[in-house]
C-alpha cells in the first residue's frame, strides 16, 4: 500500500492491510445450524450475508415455514455463490465483502490525509468535541459513582494506553496484552481514514445508530464487528 506523500506510515503498512483485509468463507455446518436453530427468522441468510432477504424472513416468519424449507434446497447454491465470491476477490485484489465499501488491495494509493477532514474542521468540530467529551465524562462519572464499579475506569485507563500507541510509544507495543491492542489500533486507524467519522453528534450516538443501522448497512456491521 502505498499514499501520495513520502511519508511512510505504520498504520498504513502491508502487515495492517492483510490484517484487515481477511477472506473467510462460509462453513456448510455453521450454515444448516443457522438453519435449523434460527431459521424462520432468517439467521442463516444473516450468516450469509444476505441481510435484505434476511429480514423478510424475520417478519414473515420464514414465509410462512415455505420460505425456510425451500432455502433447505438452496442453501448449498448460497454457499457456493459467497465463497466463489470471496475467492474472486482476494484473487482480483479486490476488498472482501465485509468490506466492500474500501479501496482495494492491490495497488492501493491514500491520499495525504482523509478526503473528509475538511469537512470537521475548525472552531465548530472543536467546540462539538469538548461537549461531546465533556458530556462522556459526565456519564461515566455518575456510572461509577451509582455502582461502585471500576470498568469504567479501566476502560479510560485502556483508551490512554491506546492513545499513547497511537503516539509511537513503542515500548508499550512489546507488552503481551497491549501488543494486540496496537494491532487493533492501526486496523481501526486504516478503516477511518478512508470512512467518514461524522460529526459530533453522530459520534455521540454513534454506539445507538451502530446498533440500529447494523442490520441494514454493511459498514456499521463491519465497524462493530472491527471493535469486537
Amino acid at each position: 500500500m502505498e499514499t501520495q506523500s513520502p511519508r511512510r506510515d505504520a498504520d498504513f503498512s502491508r502487515a495492517v492491510l492483510e490484517d484487515l483485509y481477511c477472506y473467510p468463507l462460509k462453513r456448510p455446518q455453521v450454515a444448516w445450524v443457522f438453519w435449523a436453530l434460527t431459521g424462520l427468522v432468517g439467521g442463516h441468510r444473516f450468516y450469509l450475508d444476505r441481510p435484505a432477504t434476511a429480514l423478510a424472513m424475520a417478519f414473515t416468519v420464514g414465509g410462512g415455514l415455505l420460505w425456510w424449507l425451500f432455502d433447505a434446497f438452496y442453501m448449498h447454491k448460497m454457499l457456493r455463490s459467497f465463497n466463489e465470491d470471496q475467492s474472486t476477490r482476494k484473487q482480483a485484489g479486490q476488498p472482501p465483502r465485509a468490506l466492500s465499501f474500501m479501496p482495494p488491495s492491490r495497488g492501493m494509493v491514500l491520499p495525504p490525509q482523509p478526503t473528509w477532514i475538511n469537512k470537521h474542521q475548525g472552531r465548530s468540530r472543536l467546540y462539538g468535541d469538548v461537549v461531546v467529551l465533556f458530556l462522556a465524562g459526565i456519564s461515566v462519572g455518575a456510572v461509577s459513582s451509582a455502582s461502585g464499579n471500576f470498568e469504567t475506569i479501566i476502560a479510560i485507563v485502556a483508551l490512554s494506553a491506546i492513545t499513547l500507541l497511537g503516539a509511537r510509544w513503542n515500548a508499550l507495543a512489546t507488552l503481551p496484552v497491549l501488543r494486540n491492542f496496537d494491532r487493533w489500533s492501526h486496523r481501526l486507524r486504516l478503516y477511518y481514514y478512508v470512512n467518514d467519522l461524522g460529526g459530533p453528534l453522530t459520534l455521540f450516538f454513534r454506539p445507538l445508530l451502530g446498533l440500529l443501522t447494523a442490520p441494514f448497512r454493511k459498514r456499521a456491521r463491519a465497524e462493530a464487528w472491527l471493535y469486537l
